[in-house]
């Protein structure tokens, strides 16, 4: 009996699967329908339950992009004359990115991430490097970022970013990733060993730059920031590390007088 249960509820719950719109069209969904079977899953039922729940949510978004390029006017043809996308040669996929970051941004909830962390299932975070891969979709985690300083779920993905080279353009974003502790300090590690090797003043001020951008954003991050230059500066070839915690302190306390006033 305790078989036949868990076999009814492993059923159960693949099928809940079945029944949520445009289940077929899910990356995984083949896999699924393997456990369904396996799990002596009947196959009509699973194909029922995919073809009742299909909706066209995407084919409906690509719709959508084409009404807006053509009657927007913002694309325009070869002869200046607005047109829609076949015509215009819109790029339908990067109009419907912007639609979709924007529906992201909207409805991003960090709470539904926890659950990957405490089950240590990072698998499930695959669609990550896809994300990570892509130019916009970077863009969006350092946008998410800015808005959810505590989330887990985009910690680990910037974390991912810049265990794939993408150290400079993380850096550009600026003071707004600074709530994470782990980034803000790898980002600035990497800025202090250029230090030593600062051949001009020109580079040595675009290091203060980069530093007081990132620094200043939180009390915490400029005060590590301070620590970490002081004691550098304590070496006898310290002179720019001084220099640069200098400038800091005379940034930090030019913005608690500006925002006193």
């Amino acid at each position: 009996m305790a078989a036949d249960d868990t076999q009814s509820q492993q059923l159960s719950a693949l099928e809940s699967i079945f029944r949520q719109p445009d289940a077929v069209m899910e990356p995984n969904i083949f896999d699924t329908l393997c456990q369904y079977v396996a799990a002596h899953g009947q196959p009509r039922t699973a194909i029922e339950l995919l073809c009742e729940n299909y909706v066209g949510y995407p084919q409906m978004g690509t719709l959508v992009c084409d009404w807006l390029a053509a009657t927007e006017g913002y694309v325009q043809s070869g002869e200046g004359q607005t047109a829609g996308t076949a015509a215009a040669g819109v790029d339908t996929e990067l109009t419907a990115s912007h639609f979709l970051r924007d529906v992201v941004k909207e409805d991003f909830d960090p709470d539904r991430f926890i659950s990957v962390f405490e089950a240590r299932n990072s698998s499930q975070l695959a669609w990550l490097d896809d994300l990570k891969a892509d130019a916009a979709g970077r863009q969006l985690i350092y946008q998410l970022s800015a808005t959810h300083r505590s989330c887990l779920v985009l910690n680990f993905a910037i974390q991912k970013i810049l265990r794939a080279g993408f150290e400079d353009e993380v850096a550009s974003v600026g003071s707004s990733l600074a709530g994470y502790f782990g980034v803000f300090h790898r980002l600035m590690a990497s800025r202090l060993k250029q230090v030593p090797t600062a051949r001009s003043m020109e580079r040595l001020q675009a290091i203060a730059s980069e530093l007081q951008d990132s620094c200043c954003g939180a009390e915490h991050s400029c005060a590590h920031a301070l620590q970490l230059l002081h004691l550098l500066g304590r070496h006898k070839h310290g002179a720019n590390f001084r220099r640069l915690a200098q400038q800091l302190e005379q940034y930090a306390a030019a913005g608690v007088r500006g925002g006193a006033d």
